[in-house]
């Protein structure tokens, strides 16, 4: 069974600038509203109501988004405006989003919007030009189930083409400035590079930039260990070879964040004493 997008119904919609955006918007709540009380219903009855919101939402939601309907009301895009704007759950409001361009997009074969937005989720990884090409050549993408069409985009996901660029010494150095938040300062890299390698060197010089990789940060006092992207940069020059690495700069939290988040837990904890439900609680504090 596919899963129910979920709002946080204790949010208030509310008053946009663009009539279109206020049409959408009532139109989403109703369905929301309705599809909720469906779900009190058997199973199949259930199943088949979350299935017709989902793609009554996302065609909705592609509308908005062929529209730019949401531009007047300041929302990057239709996903902030479903998370933002309609309290809506950010992936699954993200999983409608894309299946609602697919439905939009006419040069899409029939056969292939026939595919529910959960189960487009499940293949979206391959794009969409691919999946067009196939589905005209006759794959049956709307037959498939979710484990097979998973299947199938670990089968035939691109790779990444990673291209090298070169680049200035001071856009390399950027990311060490304090405006960043990264470790090494520019200063540093351009004396260690003048130093080290030639004191007559130009106050920029070429660099190639490398394909960054993911780094665990170790746990600080107050903080959760921190996943981060480190980015390397290679400078060759003058017979020699250099690797620079930058990594975001991982600050404890300070006594204030620390106190907020033991309130928190306490008012959260003190909820749960009283019997009231995770979602109850989500709805409550957010």
């Amino acid at each position: 069974m596919e899963e129910l997008i979920t709002r946080n119904v204790s949010k208030p919609v509310p008053t946009f600038k663009d009539a279109r955006l206020t049409a959408a918007a009532d139109k989403l709540v109703k369905l929301y509203d309705k599809s909720t009380m469906n779900l009190s219903k058997a199973r199949d009855a259930a199943a088949a109501a979350v299935a017709s919101f989902n793609r009554e939402a996302a065609l909705i939601l592609g509308k908005v988004a062929e529209e730019k309907s949401y531009t007047l009301d300041g929302f990057k895009d239709v996903k902030d405006f479903a998370v933002r704007g309609l309290s809506f759950d950010a992936h699954k409001a993200y999983t409608l989003v894309a299946a609602g361009k697919l439905y939009m997009d006419k040069e899409v074969p029939e056969a292939l919007k026939r595919l529910s937005p959960d189960n487009y989720e499940a293949v979206k990884s391959v794009g969409v030009e691919h999946l067009k090409e196939a589905a005209a050549a006759g794959v049956d993408f709307a037959g498939m189930t979710q484990k097979q069409l998973k299947e199938y985009a670990a089968a035939h996901k691109p790779e990444k083409k990673r291209k090298s660029t070169v680049l200035p010494l001071f856009d390399v150095t950027l990311y060490g400035s304090d405006k960043t938040r990264h470790a090494r300062s520019q200063a540093d890299v351009e004396t260690e590079i003048r130093e080290g390698i030639n004191p007559d060197a130009p106050d920029t010089v070429e660099c190639v930039k490398l394909p960054s990789y993911k780094e665990q940060l170790p746990a600080l006092s107050g903080s959760l260990p921190v996943e981060v992207e480190v980015k390397r940069f290679l400078y060759i020059g003058n017979g020699i070879a250099r690797v620079y690495e930058f990594r975001p700069v991982q600050k404890a939290k300070s006594e204030k964040a620390k106190k907020a988040d033991a309130d928190r837990e306490a008012l959260i904890q003190r909820m749960k004493d009283n019997g009231l439900s995770d979602e109850q609680i989500a709805a409550i504090i957010g």
